[in-house]
């Protein structure tokens, strides 16, 4: 029953961890020893209809038996920084470890030779879920590859897939050790152009907790596979939008290794569809500034950064937030982004620049009084948001004209969709500044590859030329959505 005995090996960890004797366990259960022991050593589980409440028991059982070295060793381990979010993670591992136990009870009869399970056919649901290994608990330490058709399968096994790699995740920090890259093939991407292209930011966006790289290969056509270095393999072929043929799963650890690498193979540098930066490189290797001089600008803007600040509340945030548009290695003169300031301020002026601009990324500012002040986020007083909203306004009816445009609403009707993915193109880049609570320094994507890049333009017109009910072009409605909005803000803030 060795492949069976996964929640007996992490509750025998876990009641060692903190030298919790199964005799103390048992009192508190209110369970004979004897069946404390069989849980131990994999002879038998809990029982279903209890199975809930006797983990959480269990867990409360360890945190309170567990002295503060210990405590802060579990909080190392699950990545997680208060003794709540602790409790969360490990009830999660253990219940996890439980269902995946009494999963392979009830699967016993699948052909399975040598730690290795075969299915002849599996839907995709039932693919996500055995996807879902308790391995990926293991947040401190994983190296995950996966080789996947994510845009032949249906939307929603797509959202399903992209969360499995938030399981074991209970705050919104930066997990360094924990490596995934994806492969997918694009060669599809154009046939469902709008809600492909959201689909990945949002994949993008979903993904910056981690150490994620998204690579495109046509070997990754029909294929589903997931594999955790030295731990877990599951792969199938994908028949059609929802099924899946020939699934094998095996935690055979040469087997995982053997199709790690081969996947590994796909994920090389000239595969890679978007590059990771930080904005101090941007400035620092005049990326930003290459932008701002390009031919044929193109922004969609889906949270409102610094480019739309009057001059005199750009030099406040300037010398507000300086601190932290420097570090220890890489340190600039004020009058560098004052010049990238001055330069966009002359750029909009410009009548090549187009803008579409999500109202959602107005409601936000409104609420959270942030905005994106390269690459960090800000805060604004009551009055330096009513500024700021302003000058944007006054910008759209002087100078940008007819070259801005308002989205009203979603593309796509799925509210696990966000919104507030920033995308700027032009004739020699493209690049995406996504919007996340974690600070892992890889919401700066640059488009690595030319037909990344086409097919983001492609997009952008798609969205421009109003192939989508969702684009407000009309300046009489643009121009009475912004004075609603300026009137809300007055009455909200107070402000005259």
């Amino acid at each position: 029953m060795e492949d069976k005995n996964r929640f007996g090996k992490l509750l025998d960890q876990m009641l060692t961890a903190v030298d919790l004797k199964k005799y103390t366990l048992s009192n508190v259960l209110k369970y004979d020893v004897s069946y404390i022991s069989k849980w131990v050593n994999g002879h038998t589980l809990p029982s279903e209809k209890t199975a809930e409440q006797t983990i959480a028991t269990i867990i409360q059982c360890i945190i309170d038996s567990a002295n503060e070295e210990q405590k802060a060793r579990f909080i190392q381990d699950y990545q997680v920084r208060t003794e709540q979010e602790l409790v969360s993670a490990m009830y999660d591992h253990l219940k996890c470890e439980y269902d995946y136990a009494r999963m392979q009870q009830k699967t016993q009869n699948v052909e399975s030779i040598a730690n290795v399970a075969y299915y002849p056919e599996l839907s995709l649901a039932q693919f996500i879920s055995r996807m879902s290994h308790p391995v990926l608990r293991r947040v401190s330490s994983l190296n995950i590859m996966a080789s996947m058709d994510l845009l032949s399968m249906e939307h929603e096994y797509r959202l399903q897939i992209v969360d499995v790699q938030h399981e074991g995740i209970y705050s919104n920090l930066y997990f360094p050790h924990v490596h995934f890259s994806l492969s997918i093939d694009i060669s599809q991407w154009a046939d469902n152009l709008i809600y492909d292209t959201i689909f990945l930011f949002n994949l993008l966006s979903s993904s910056t907790h981690v150490d994620f790289k998204l690579y495109g290969s046509n070997s990754s056509r029909s294929h589903v596979v997931f594999v955790v270095e030295n731990d877990f393999v599951i792969s199938g072929l994908l028949m059609d939008q929802r099924r899946c043929l020939s699934v094998v799963a095996s935690e055979d650890s040469e087997t995982a290794q053997t199709i790690y690498y081969s996947i590994q193979n796909l994920c090389v540098r000239e595969n890679l569809l978007f590059r990771k930066t930080s904005m101090l490189k941007m400035v620092g290797e005049n990326v930003y500034l290459r932008t701002l001089l390009a031919q044929n600008n193109r922004w969609l803007i889906g949270h409102l950064t610094e480019h739309f600040l009057p001059d005199d509340l750009f030099e406040e945030l300037l010398e507000q937030n300086w601190s932290k548009l420097t570090d220890e290695h890489i340190q600039y003169d004020k009058n560098v982004f004052r010049k990238l300031h001055q330069l966009t301020s002359n750029m909009l002026e410009s009548v090549t620049l187009r803008v579409l601009v999500y109202e959602t990324a107005f409601q936000d500012l409104i609420v959270n009084h942030q905005i994106d002040f390269f690459d960090q986020k800000v805060m604004l007083t009551d009055e330096q948001c009513r500024r700021y909203l302003q000058h944007v306004f006054w910008l759209v009816q002087n100078q940008l004209k007819s070259n801005f445009r308002l989205i009203h609403g979603q593309f796509v009707s799925d509210y696990r969709y966000v919104t507030t993915q920033c995308l700027f193109l032009n004739d020699a880049i493209a690049y995406l500044r996504l919007d996340s609570e974690v600070k892992s320094g890889s919401t700066l994507l640059i488009a690595n590859r030319l037909e990344v890049r086409e097919q983001l333009e492609r997009f952008f017109e798609a969205v421009w030329s109003e192939e989508t009910n969702s684009v407000i072009s009309d300046r009489d409605d643009i121009h009475m959505y912004l004075d609603d909005t300026l009137q809300h803000i007055q009455i909200i803030y107070g402000l005259e």
